[in-house]
């Protein structure tokens, strides 16, 4: 049976000309004691797709079933099941990473000297003997992602959900978190790593799920996406199946066109804004100068100040366009 099974999951969003879709029709299961990729471009939907499933956002259409708990009917037995860790580390400077660990384990029940084998075990495990009794402001970067990663398994869920956990680590740091990840697994723990870092998906993922635009284009181990594609490695891959038949020269190209445009279109409200900010100071001169009520007056300033400043702000803005 699925310890994860995502059904016909969708997720809107409201904008000015009309609903986004950050997440269209995203259906897959996962069983336990694997570790499951989720990769796409930036945009693509992954971070949205974790927030829904981690249940801090809420489905526009369909919905997840995870260890037999429904996202949207049950998530508070859903939050007990799972362990998120995003890219917001969230830990408190003025703690010890010890302290941040008791707290979090607090917060889901547990307590005395269970709680206490349960930190020393991560301690072990992530090889944080070193630095866990500092406090965490003075903490490097893998070190606050090693107690984060703690934070989010501390109370020993049975679903894992990593979002880029070896972001800005170094290669001793992000070994150890690979470790981990692979020791997770070994638990019979399921792992889903969203991830920008190909190599580590190809060698940790024994499967891996591929979105863009919202959508899933393929979920298969890589060795059966080798074989579809005819590439030897996961970059390849996904380039391929990301792009089609498009050369990544010719996204480059789609891209600098579309900078370009929006650059253009920026530039000419700045413009707009100046020349605006211009005749308002234009008509704050003529109140303050020709109508002697003193009403008029204060208007005629205020208007001068308003427009002084909108042409201020046009003119940084247009400064920096040119850069």
């Amino acid at each position: 049976m699925a310890l994860l099974e995502v059904r016909n999951l969708s997720k809107k969003f409201k904008g000015k000309e009309g609903d986004i879709t950050a997440v269209d029709g995203l259906t897959f299961s996962v069983e336990a004691g694997q570790i499951f990729g989720l990769l796409g471009p930036n945009g693509a939907g992954k971070t949205t797709t974790i927030r829904v499933l981690a249940t801090t956002l809420q489905a526009t259409d369909g919905t997840a079933i995870i260890d037999g708990h429904d996202i949207i009917g049950e998530p508070e037995a859903v939050r007990a099941t799972i362990g998120v860790l995003t890219t917001d580390i969230g830990l408190y400077d003025r703690f010890t990473g010890r302290e941040n660990l008791e707290y979090y384990g607090m917060l889901y029940g547990l307590s005395g000297e269970r709680l206490r084998r349960r930190i020393e075990e991560l301690i072990s495990l992530l090889r944080m003997e070193d630095f866990i009794d500092r406090k965490a402001g003075k903490y490097s970067t893998g070190m606050k992602q090693k107690v984060a990663i703690a934070r989010s398994v501390v109370h020993d869920p049975k679903v894992i959900i990593l979002d880029e956990p070896t972001s800005g680590l170094d290669v001793l740091a992000s070994q150890t978190v690979i470790r981990f990840i692979k020791h997770a697994r070994e638990a019979g723990k399921l792992v889903v790593l969203s991830t920008h870092q190909m190599h580590d998906a190809e060698r940790l993922c024994d499967r891996v799920a591929i979105i863009h635009r919202g959508k899933l284009v393929t979920n298969s181990t890589v060795q059966e996406l080798r074989e579809r594609t005819g590439e030897t490695n996961l970059e390849d891959i996904f380039l391929k199946l990301v792009n089609g038949d498009r050369e990544p020269e010719t996204l480059d190209r789609n891209t600098r066109e579309k900078t370009k445009e929006d650059a253009g279109s920026k530039r000419k409200i700045a413009v707009v804004l100046r020349i605006a900010s211009f005749i308002v100071i234009l008509i704050g001169i003529v109140l303050s100068f020709t109508l002697t009520n003193s009403t008029w007056g204060t208007v005629g300033t205020a208007l001068i100040v308003i427009g002084a400043l909108g042409a201020m702000a046009a003119k940084i803005f247009l400064k920096k366009l040119r850069k």
